[in-house]
Formats: C-alpha cells, sequence, structure tokens
C-alpha cells in the first residue's frame, strides 16, 4: 500500500511519454482545476476536461468501498467516481486518463499500476485509445499507512504473476526448443549410422 513516505511512480507529464500524442489537448487550466460535472452540462464540460467528447455516466460510481467493482470501459469511455482518501483505481488491461476534482494535475495509469486518491473528490476515468478493464476499491487509509497525496503507484503482485507467467512461458518455449533440436540431432544419427553399414552381399 502506498505510504505517505513513498514517490508515486509517475504522472502523465512523466509516466507516459510516449502516449503525448494521444493525449487531450484540451485539459483544464493548472491556475483553475474546475469541477467536474455530471448530468445535462457533463457532455459540455468535458469539452474543457480531459474526456473530450467521450460520453460519461450520469450517476457517479459510489458502491466501491463493500466490494471491489469492476469496469469494463469501450473506447473514448468516461465514468466518474465520487472518491474518497484511500479510493483506488487498478487498471487491469489498457490504458486510462484520471482526472481528480481540484486537482491540477491529471495522471495517465497503465495496466500493472492503481491510481490512489489522497484526498475526497470525484474523479472521471477515461479510456485513452483502446477498451479498458479497471478495479475500483477503498482502502481504509488509517490501516494503510495513510495517502499523504494522490499518485499512481506500481501494483507490484499483479507485476509479480505477470513475471512468474513471463517465465512460464519461456520455459516452456525452451523446452520446446530443445526437444526439436534434441529430435534433429537423433535424426542425423541415425542417417550416419545407417550410411556406414556396410553393404549386405548378394547370396549366391
Amino acid at each position: 500500500m502506498p505510504s505517505a513516505g513513498r514517490a508515486p511512480a509517475g504522472r502523465a507529464c512523466y509516466a507516459c511519454a510516449a502516449c503525448i500524442h494521444i493525449m487531450r489537448k484540451d485539459r483544464l487550466s493548472w491556475l483553475l482545476p474546475g469541477r467536474i460535472l455530471s448530468g445535462n452540462g457533463a457532455h459540455q464540460w468535458l469539452r474543457h476536461t480531459n474526456a473530450g467528447g467521450a460520453c460519461i455516466m450520469n450517476t457517479p460510481i459510489a458502491d466501491y468501498k463493500r466490494e471491489p467493482r469492476r469496469l469494463e470501459l469501450a473506447p473514448n469511455e468516461a465514468v466518474s467516481v465520487m472518491a474518497q482518501r484511500g479510493t483506488e483505481v487498478r487498471v487491469d488491461r489498457g490504458l486510462v486518463w484520471i482526472t481528480q476534482e481540484g486537482d491540477g494535475e491529471d495522471y495517465v495509469v497503465a495496466a500493472g499500476s492503481r491510481f490512489c486518491s489522497g484526498y475526497d473528490g470525484k474523479i472521471v476515468v477515461s479510456t485513452l485509445g483502446s477498451a479498458s478493464d479497471v478495479t475500483v476499491s477503498w482502502t481504509d487509509p488509517r490501516r494503510s499507512g495513510g495517502y499523504a497525496r494522490s499518485g499512481v503507484w506500481l501494483d507490484y503482485g499483479r507485476i509479480a504473476r505477470m513475471e512468474q507467467l513471463a517465465r512460464r512461458e519461456r520455459a516452456k518455449a525452451i523446452g520446446g526448443l530443445l526437444r526439436t533440436a534434441a529430435a534433429g540431432v537423433i535424426r542425423l544419427w541415425r542417417r550416419a549410422i545407417l550410411r556406414r553399414k556396410p553393404p549386405i552381399a548378394a547370396s549366391r
């Protein structure tokens, strides 16, 4: 869990430089982080936020404290979450852009990472390009060591599982190559043996 002394793994301006060309160009001014609305005025307001012309859910997601809420987001889809201190948005697949009410910075969160909210305030989660899967959950800050600020952290548990899967696949691939090479050596050895055998004399 993130702690007060732990630096975030990355923010929009540092963590995903390769995605600069697809990032929204109409982000709120950092001088005036404005409000995030939902309902009839949301679509118009989103022209000034990261979500661009995306369609945002009218009812913000709030029922995730007892049990994590898994969301499947289509391309260019955006959802709003009533975040509290301790709210986490983990990205299981894809790439999302997160804007939080009152925060002058945006966050790009890739698969294997999670956004952690350091204070109360509605957030908007929108996909960048392709579809994405996210899980919204909540951790009691008193038990996790506290959230000094909002930020993005690596999901080390998921990364460890991905590394373990990669090692298994690598071992399987190497094993297949070794079996293929061994079969080839055996075929060459048999051919060499057959060539060395003297011809059988014809019976008179």
